[in-house]
């Protein structure tokens, strides 16, 4: 079945789209740094899923290394793809070189721009440098930097500078990582801003600083001052000497997580008939499919406890003769790993009558054997081999017993059953 690309691109945002709340982060521990797949596996699926899933991918990107650097440079270089077009928000979170210059040369569209200011003796910002005349961001994000000053420190901060009354874009700026003495870093980057008077909002760090950033921007046209801590906010007034500034200053909503129920009301519900399509038979497969999900579901449950009591399944059984085996075998499997804790805690299993599924038998798993089997296995704790032993041999057991009711396809489970308790014995 063929879904439109607009469609497809519903089911596959929410796997690929960067949270803006990571994106912008100034925590020293970047929300980047712990190992994830790859989300370009996407692209692999098939025709379709690269087609719709390619501006998705590259929508926001995230530099984090000089190999990084590399890969997405060649990949902006093949101007049969024309990827860059597709960058609207790009992280960087070091000086990577040369690779930059082609980074920064062959995005056209950027809009959001996040830099890191930690930058190293021996880094090369030359490529950065270079680069950023190229771009004209809408936002500009800033990471404190760390360690001692430097010539490549200064010279990217120079080169920031420089750029400021050629970025005619630039109208919000997050200044939300620098704090106290730590603003003398960037205070001719403020200057810069305030003699081009195009910035409308920055975001600080707290509540005391909304003073020290209003002074240093005073002549550009703010529309808002955002402090990201709420720390001190019902002694507004007293941390906010500045009327005008006070009157200026706004707290963002947090960011809720984007829920299924909220795509599905923000879609359009208008009622649209149903197109037939007297070529296209109905698939006889999904009603089936749909029904087995079902009782899987009510058959197995959340979670499975020997010891909490629930109302009996076997109604379930008598739904339906079609429904019957998925549920059967759910309810089988369940009853061996009652079988398999009652014996492990030296209980008395209790047999569950199965004559309801229409074989007209129950199972029968020769008890005797099994706690012969249980007693053995006490006899000898401190010998690995023998547990395992016991389990394999139970595991027989309750195989022949599910193959006496025709259940001959939970071989699987029960090996599943077998690695479970297989550690408890240990």
């Amino acid at each position: 079945m063929h879904l439109p690309d607009e469609i497809l691109s519903l089911i596959l945002s929410p796997a690929l789209t960067v949270p803006d709340r990571d994106f912008a982060s100034t925590a020293p521990v970047s929300p980047f740094a712990t190992y994830s797949e790859s989300a370009s596996a996407y692209l692999l699926v098939c025709k379709s899923w690269l087609r719709v899933a390619t501006p998705l991918l590259y929508h926001v990107v995230v530099v984090r290394s000089k190999a990084q650097a590399a890969t997405l440079a060649r990949a902006l270089l093949q101007k049969d793809l024309n990827l860059g077009r597709f960058v609207k928000k790009l992280r960087l979170e070091g000086a990577y070189g040369a690779p930059l210059l082609t980074v920064l040369k062959n995005t056209p569209n950027l809009t959001d721009l996040c830099l890191s200011l930690t930058i190293y003796a021996v880094d090369n910002v030359a490529g950065l440098c270079t680069g950023l005349p190229l771009v004209n961001p809408t936002r500009l994000i800033l990471q404190r930097p760390d360690g001692r000053p430097n010539k490549n420190k200064t010279a990217l901060m120079s080169a920031l500078v420089a750029c400021i009354p050629s970025w005619t874009h630039l109208t919000v700026f997050d200044a939300s990582a620098f704090s106290g003495l730590d603003t003398r870093t960037i205070t001719p980057l403020f200057m810069a801003l305030s003699a081009a008077q195009r910035l409308k909002t920055v975001s600080v760090c707290s509540i005391p600083m909304v003073d020290t950033i209003y002074s240093l921007l005073e002549g550009c046209p703010l529309a808002a001052i955002h402090p990201v801590s709420r720390q001190h906010i019902s002694k507004l007034a007293l941390k906010v000497k500045n009327e005008t500034a006070r009157a200026l200053v706004k707290f963002e909503e947090k960011e809720q997580p984007f829920t299924a129920r909220q795509l599905f009301l923000s879609l359009d519900q208008k009622v649209v008939p149903t197109i037939p399509t007297p070529f296209l038979p109905p698939n006889q497969n999904v009603p089936d499919a749909i029904f087995d999900l079902i009782l899987h579901f009510a058959m197995t449950g959340a979670t499975m406890s020997i010891w909490r009591k629930r109302p009996s399944r076997l109604p379930f059984l008598l739904v339906s003769i079609n429904r019957r085996p998925v549920a059967a075998a759910d309810l089988a499997f369940d009853f061996v790993i009652l079988i398999l804790f009652a014996v492990e805690l030296g209980c008395i299993a209790l047999l569950i009558p199965l004559s309801e599924l229409g074989t007209g038998r129950s199972i029968d798993i020769q008890l005797p054997i099994v706690f012969h089997l249980h007693n053995r296995s006490l006899s000898s704790p401190h010998q690995p081999c023998h547990v395992f032993a016991w389990y394999g041999e139970l595991l027989h057991a309750a195989e022949q017993a599910a193959r006496e009711i025709g259940l001959e396809n939970l071989m699987l489970r029960f090996g599943l059953v077998l690695a479970h308790c297989a550690p408890m014995a240990t």
